[in-house]
């Protein structure tokens, strides 16, 4: 019976393990085929995964997009436009590497306390923003000493382990360029009644106040495990209110933990951990550590990595600073001006120096008549040119209001569809007709994506319009209105002024509230 009893115990073990772990094995307990698996002293890996940015693999090449929070985020999560760039190029895009899991206690003690054991899968914590900097100092002299061609490079150059910025996780946990933009705004890349299916937060439908192994749960879109609870992670960023300027103050930490609510889980979320704090046992000063706070890794390279790169990023640089119109790379929402206002400026400064330099030609006697007569066509050349970007201007913003309203149209469409396969689905479950059914989930699920897509669609039109003046989008409304009143389509009106109320909506919090688009839309049947 003994011997019964210590069988059974096995096979529970072992098929708890796996259930847990899939085939994997302890520091990898869930692989994928692109994982990047760097060695640790002790057997040990450390896992990482591949964070593409969508760029394209010029040398300036930055993936634009709005870190920070929804309208009750407040002034510490303010939505701002920031720029992110990556390490390695593959597949003729730039990525950096994130590591796939929590560092784990068992990794942190084999760099720094070799030889000793730990509790797990546990990832690392109560350890400080120093000792962290520590253990990735003495990983990477390993690495290089030990396991140097493990390590990704870029060109001729050799990556290397730190923390992440908090633009770098921001994006990885929101699901980078794996997800549209409808999944890229929301709080976070999941179901919003299945987040404990991916994250541990406080409560009795997740962690029940206790921290818990990494890689239990499912992955976000990028294959990252535990991005917004388990541990909260400290980063490589300084803390300042404002995004990217301001006073700095300690060190920023991102995601929540096992002791956050699931209604304040979120990928915007940060915070504020000072560098020091005072040990009340020994009333001494020590690094802050905190029992909820740990840290995940990114593997990334330095920017001068050959002996032309110098040249190389000079001359892309013209070209680059062209594109960019000399507009700041990170800014809050509010200090976004339209495409056409920074075209006004730049034809305004034209102008200024075009008068200037008749001015100084005035102070001259002997300025040939044809100089004159060139600069006259300068003048007039530069007012065609204004007239004309007007034109643009308005024709442009009209063809955005139209797509806006058509897509409205269609997702409106799409969602009645749904209801009626969704109704269809459910009959045939019933009578337990499972090929109907089969066929109709197949169409249910394409329908979802197709609707999730449009939503997406429909917030990038709006991402659109804020390149033209609010006078030159509402004259765009207000004239397609007026050409649908013509024909008589009051149904396609009805569309207009819904897509006009979505994109102020969208104006003020910048970004894309789907559920409430989707109601709205709902309402229009």
């Amino acid at each position: 019976m003994k011997k019964l009893l210590i069988l059974f115990s096995i096979i529970f073990i072992l098929s708890y393990g796996l259930s847990a772990y899939g085939a994997g094995d302890s520091c990898n307990p869930k692989p994928d085929p692109d994982d990047l698996l760097l060695p640790m002293p002790g057997n040990l890996k450390m896992v990482f995964r591949p964070v593409f940015l969508g760029t394209g693999d010029k040398l300036f090449a930055l993936k634009e997009f709005r870190a920070g929070g929804d309208k009750s985020s407040g002034f510490k999560e303010f939505i701002t436009d920031v720029a992110l760039g990556g390490a390695f190029v593959k597949n003729r895009d730039w990525l950096y590497y994130m590591g796939k899991y929590e560092v784990t206690q068992a990794q942190y003690n084999a760099v720094m306390n070799p030889g000793t054991q730990a509790d797990g899968r546990y990832p690392v914590n109560d350890i400080s923003w120093f000792d962290a900097q520590d253990f990735i100092h003495k990983y990477n002299l390993w690495l290089y000493e030990n396991a140097k061609d493990s390590l990704p490079k870029n060109e001729e150059s050799y990556g290397f382990i730190r923390l992440p910025t908090e633009i770098e996780c921001e994006f990885a946990a929101r699901g980078g360029a794996a997800v549209n933009s409808e999944i890229f705004d929301k709080r976070h890349p999941y179901p919003p009644d299945a987040v404990n299916k991916y994250e541990w937060f406080v409560g009795h439908t997740s962690s029940y106040g206790k921290l818990k192994e990494t890689g239990l749960l499912e992955p976000n879109p990028l294959k990252l495990y535990d991005m917004l609870g388990n541990v909260s992670e400290m980063t490589g960023s300084f803390y300042r209110v404002e995004y990217y300027q301001g006073r700095m103050g300690g060190f920023v930490f991102k995601g929540g933990n096992y002791t956050t609510a699931e209604r304040q889980l979120r990928s915007s979320m940060r915070g504020e951990i000072p560098f020091y704090q005072p040990d009340y046992k020994t009333k001494k000063i020590r690094g802050s550590r905190q029992k909820t706070m740990g840290m995940r890794l990114v593997i990334s390279s330095p920017i001068y990595v050959s002996r032309n790169t110098s040249d190389r990023l000079r001359e892309e640089w013209k070209h680059y600073i062209n594109e960019s119109r000399n507009k700041p790379v990170a800014k809050p929402e509010y200090t976004t001006l339209p495409l056409s206002d920074w075209t006004d400026i730049q034809i305004s400064d034209a102008f200024e120096s075009l008068e200037y330099l008749v001015k100084e030609l005035n102070k001259k006697s002997d300025i040939p008549e044809n100089i004159w007569k060139q600069l006259g066509i300068l003048n007039a050349s530069f007012t065609n040119i204004s007239s004309t970007i007007r034109k643009s201007e308005n024709d442009s913003a009209y063809a955005w209001v139209s797509m806006s309203t058509n897509i409205a149209r269609f997702i409106r469409d799409w969602m009645s569809d749904l209801s009626a396969k969704e109704r269809g689905l459910k009959v045939a479950r019933e009578k337990g007709r499972s090929s109907i059914a089969d066929n109709l989930e197949k169409q249910v699920n394409d329908l979802r994506q197709t609707i999730s897509d449009g939503i997406s669609r429909y917030g990038d039109i709006f991402q659109q319009l804020q390149n033209f003046r609010k006078e030159t989008i509402d004259k765009a409304f207000e004239k397609y209105r007026q050409d649908m009143d013509r024909k008589s389509n009051t149904e396609q009106i009805r569309f207009a002024d819904l897509a006009k109320g979505h994109y102020r909506e969208y104006l003020q919090f910048r970004r894309i509230n789907s559920e409430k688009w989707k109601q709205d839309l709902e309402k229009l049947r």
